[in-house]
């Protein structure tokens, strides 16, 4: 079993760092571009709170990587394939990241 096809940390640092820290980014341009009676919200002095982005996307990586090296150890050659042949690991990767996002 090829464990980087199962668990492609490209896919991984896509959707749960990537994408989060960019949306991150745009919210941050909303905000400077608008002036600040024009928002809804006007708490600006809780800016620290979007550090809980790169943060639980970190803890997510963390995740994944102790989830592989479990793979690794568990499975055969014969087991692994039979375990993980419905696995869709865009599909895994994209909710870890909307989860990410939720969370900050």
């Amino acid at each position: 079993m090829n464990i980087s096809k199962l668990y492609p940390w490209s896919t991984w640092l896509w959707w749960v760092l990537f994408v989060p820290l960019a949306l991150l980014v745009v919210l941050v341009a909303v905000v400077f571009a608008t002036g600040p009676g024009e928002l809804l919200f006007d708490a600006l002095d809780l800016w620290w709170l979007g550090l809980l982005v790169p943060l639980a996307g970190l803890c997510t990586l963390y995740g994944i990587a102790r989830k592989r090296r479990s793979v690794i150890l568990f499975a055969s050659e014969v087991l692994a394939p039979l375990l993980t042949e419905r696995i869709s690991p865009t599909r895994q990767a994209l909710r870890a990241g909307m989860v990410v996002v939720a969370d900050g």
